[in-house]
């Protein structure tokens, strides 16, 4: 089959690990014919959003991508927000997909896609939605002249002709419903995934990263990543584990410290039972979530507990309702610090508990986060 991904409702950027650029590589491993139409937003040499010159290329898989300029019937400014773009029907046209993934719903050029669609009644068309009221609909201008007026509209005029609307979370459900009013009995959910490591390649990662840090087998190692701002619950994680009567456990914590939480710096130094990573690349980190016994992640929701479940690390999370939705027996609930204590140190009281919690890792891991398994929903 030929599938396309239309990446037109958010930045598109190379030779990440986003949803975004496996899926693609995923559908062409199956052996499919596969493009990606992608918008001039992408990351900037310094990590931040930015706009690169429109362009056709290939990924290093032979994924052939068309990064499109936008319209000019709108100054620039308000044209990245209306998401319209010069010659994608065209592309189209001359691509001929039997199936189309359109990354995120909030665009007007939903609406050609959709055109094109009404043309060709063979075509699947999903929707991948990932927006909900964290990262979108913030204030006044864009929750309600935006989203609820400007998307809504383009949602629908377009939903009678989506076959599926896939949202990535629970959040992400509630948003659609409320913003969009987009069709309830058209959406499935469709969580951010990861790549399964084999058992054996986990324990091989597993050995390196403790051989090389000097951490012996009997040590609970904890794994902690993210932006650390105060909704992560980083110091409450730091006093759960200063406060565990062993000198064999360790808590390595990865990702950038915002200024506003400077303070959390002093409970990391001169810690013998913390050490600092620093920020880690999408591989590095993977090495690090096959070698801890556990990932904790007590406050705010991180993509990152979707990719441990992936390296068969049991997850410590709170209890968000995407995360009570996603993750099933494979999870230890904590609140506060007292929860995250009596979660540590249970794992320390009976050994056995984390293989038994890293086992049902790898059967949630199988069943929902598996991209070959979420490639196979959008090649039916």
């Amino acid at each position: 089959m030929r599938i396309l991904h239309c990446c037109l409702s958010c930045f598109y950027v190379d030779k990440y690990s986003y949803q975004e650029n496996i899926l693609p590589k995923v559908n062409l491993d199956h052996g499919h014919i596969v493009e990606i139409i992608a918008s001039t937003e992408t990351f900037t040499a310094g990590g931040t959003l930015g706009y690169v010159n429109p362009a056709q290329y290939q990924t290093a898989e032979g994924i052939k991508i068309t990064r499109v300029p936008y319209a000019k019937w709108l100054p620039h400014f308000l044209m990245k927000k209306i998401r319209s773009y010069k010659g994608v029907y065209a592309l189209i046209e001359k691509f001929e997909p039997d199936i189309i993934m359109f990354h995120g719903m909030a665009a007007f050029e939903l609406l050609n896609v959709v055109k094109y669609v009404k043309k060709h009644s063979n075509v699947k068309l999903y929707v991948d939605a990932h927006e909900d009221y964290t990262n979108s609909g913030r204030n006044f201008i864009s929750k309600y002249i935006l989203h609820k007026m400007i998307y809504r509209s383009i949602i629908k005029k377009s939903s009678s002709h989506i076959d599926k609307i896939l949202y990535i979370s629970q959040e992400t459900k509630e948003f659609l419903v409320d913003a969009y009013k987009a069709p309830e009995n058209k959406m499935e959910l469709f969580p951010l995934g990861g790549e399964v490591v084999p058992k054996e390649e986990k324990l091989r990662l597993r050995r390196a990263v403790r051989d090389g840090l000097k951490i012996s087998e009997d040590t609970l190692l904890i794994m902690h990543s993210g932006k650390l701002d105060t909704l992560k619950k980083t110091d409450s994680l730091i006093e759960a584990v200063n406060q565990i009567p062993s000198e064999k456990i360790l808590l390595l914590i990865a990702g950038s410290l915002p200024q506003a939480n400077e303070q959390l710096w002093e409970m990391i130094q001169n810690n013998s039972k913390v050490k600092w990573l620093g920020w880690l690349n999408a591989e590095e980190l993977r090495k690090y979530l096959c070698a801890c016994d556990v990932y904790a992640q007590p406050g705010s929701q991180s993509i990152t507990a979707n990719n441990a479940t992936c390296c068969g690390a049991p997850v410590l999370l709170y209890p968000q309702k995407s995360y009570l939705a996603l993750f099933q027996d494979n999870v230890l609930w904590v609140k506060d610090t007292e929860d995250i204590y009596n979660a540590l140190y249970k794992l320390i009281q009976e050994p056995m508990l984390k293989n038994r919690l890293s086992d049902a890792s790898y059967r949630l891991a199988n069943k929902m986060f598996d991209y070959e398994s979420l490639a196979l929903r959008i090649e039916k």
